[in-house]
């Protein structure tokens, strides 16, 4: 599903009575920006999306969601059990 720049960024910030946020962390970093991954839910369908973005790492770096795009693809996912494999002291 494809948003415009301005709906998405309302979508991220809880502004947007069609959406609500399922979950969302930071992922990813740099110096300038926080990268986020959210899943939130699109309530008329019922369906869940999700959606990374990025924010001004700093109060000096003044940086919006979706910022230099005009569209934002917001893809559809599922919830569903992953097994993961970790090394652990013996």
């Amino acid at each position: 599903m494809k948003l415009l720049s301005d709906e998405a960024r309302d979508v991220v910030w809880g502004d947007h009575e069609d959406w609500e946020k399922v979950e969302s962390e930071v992922v990813d970093n740099n110096r300038w920006s926080i990268i986020h991954e959210g899943v939130f839910k699109h309530i008329p369908t019922g369906k869940n999306y999700k959606v990374d973005w990025c924010v001004g790492a700093t109060e000096m770096q003044d940086e919006k969601p979706f910022e230099y795009e005009d569209e934002v693809e917001f893809v559809e996912v599922e919830q569903k059990p992953v097994t993961v494999m970790r090394w652990v002291t013996v």
